[in-house]
């Protein structure tokens, strides 16, 4: 059975959650991370491309207590509605950045921004580099995926200007090139984070 990550289990635990606390989970897999944050008081919006999953977290036995408080929403990141999403404490988005096209972060990321409350926070991983993936159905195919280059450690600080560090820890990822034999290290920053009041970008 699936673990709630540890990046997730750190910041449940620094984050003491307050009544009417509301969260993102952004990309929610098999679903340990929503139901980690409904078991901590919160009321969850799990956003996710698959249906199945959305049906799937309905029924988990760490869910079902909770179900009045879990709301789901069926959409591909890069084409999601952000107008009905209401402002959220937390936005937890765990290993689901890495699937949104390279030339689409950038617009994505400020949305993020802009959906947490001042004083809210973020928890997840930003990347070095993404894959630009064709997608089929919402599968990726890596037979057609191409690397690309998406920010140094500096440029990653300076997309986090807006928020005030908790934790933050990197680790290498080896990637490997497509067509070219060779590979290219790249780096995944684990990240919490606390909104600031004034929004710069």
């Amino acid at each position: 059975m699936e673990t709630v990550r540890p990046l997730i289990t750190k910041a449940l635990a620094l984050i003491p959650a307050t009544d009417g606390a509301v969260a993102i989970d952004f990309g929610i897999g098999t679903g340990e991370e929503t139901g980690a944050l409904l078991h901590h008081g919160y009321s969850v919006i799990a956003i996710d491309n698959f249906k199945e999953f959305l049906d799937e977290v309905r029924l988990r036995k760490d869910v079902q207590p909770h179900l009045t408080r879990l709301f789901t929403i069926q959409a591909n990141f890069e084409e999601l509605d952000w107008r009905p999403i209401p402002p959220v404490d937390l936005f937890v988005a765990s290993f689901s950045l890495c699937f949104i096209q390279p030339e689409k972060f950038q617009s994505i990321w400020h949305h993020i921004v802009k959906q947490i409350k001042p004083g809210g926070y973020f928890i997840g991983e930003l990347y070095t580099h993404l894959q630009r993936n064709t997608q089929i159905d919402g599968f990726f195919t890596e037979e057609s995926s191409e690397l690309i280059p998406l920010f140094t450690e500096k440029e990653l600080r300076e997309l986090l200007k807006d928020f005030e560090s908790i934790y933050f820890a990197e680790a290498k990822e080896l990637y490997e090139v497509q067509d070219t034999g060779h590979s290219e290290d790249g780096t995944i920053y684990s990240v919490i984070a606390r909104r600031k009041e004034l929004f710069s970008s």
